[in-house]
């Protein structure tokens, strides 16, 4: 192995070469510049829609927080994403990284704090039905929905399903009648 114009390689024909790459850990410490006041890992590397970026082992481009996630606490779990505690893209100190469904990092992001403040405003449904205590129903995602209106889509939703069995069952009747 030798060192070619600041790059590792070894000799593998007549005037050929073939670049050894520096393992991922190694390349990664290189890149990474601590901040004493918030205590974040900021990655000085590519950036890439504002996270850190690095070629992994086959040259394909990670996001370098994963790497990071991955380096400290192994695998992400499948259907997880990594979720920036700090809110700084750049971070990536593993004890500010956190694994969590996508809807969880909606909501702990920018976005999500806009989408509650935006229902928190409201104070009447779609329908003109006002969010009181007694009118506030809360779902499992934590959203609130009018009591009122969901009342009325089950009366809806029953005399369909009854007007439906009623019109079945006379074709099924008018079949036996003709069958006989």
């Amino acid at each position: 192995m030798t060192d070619v114009g600041g790059i590792a390689a070894e000799r593998v024909g007549r005037g050929k070469w073939k670049r050894i790459r520096r393992p991922l850990a190694e390349r990664f410490a290189e890149k990474v510049s601590v901040n004493p006041i918030t205590g974040c890992h900021e990655w000085t590397g590519c950036i890439s829609g504002g996270y850190g970026q690095i070629s992994d082992e086959t040259s394909r481009p990670v996001l370098a927080h994963r790497v990071a996630y991955q380096m400290a606490n192994g695998p992400v779990p499948d259907g997880l994403h990594i979720d920036h505690l700090c809110r700084n893209r750049r971070c990536v100190n593993p004890t500010h990284l956190e694994a969590v469904t996508v809807f969880e990092n909606t909501q702990r992001g920018a976005l999500g704090m806009v989408i509650r403040a935006k229902a928190a405003l409201r104070t009447h449904c779609k329908r003109g039905h006002a969010f009181s205590p007694e009118n506030t129903g809360i779902d499992h995602r934590g959203d609130r929905f009018c009591r009122t209106c969901q009342a009325e889509a089950y009366r809806r939703h029953r005399k369909e399903n009854h007007a439906r069995n009623m019109e079945m069952q006379r074709i099924r009747r008018a079949k036996q009648r003709t069958a006989q």
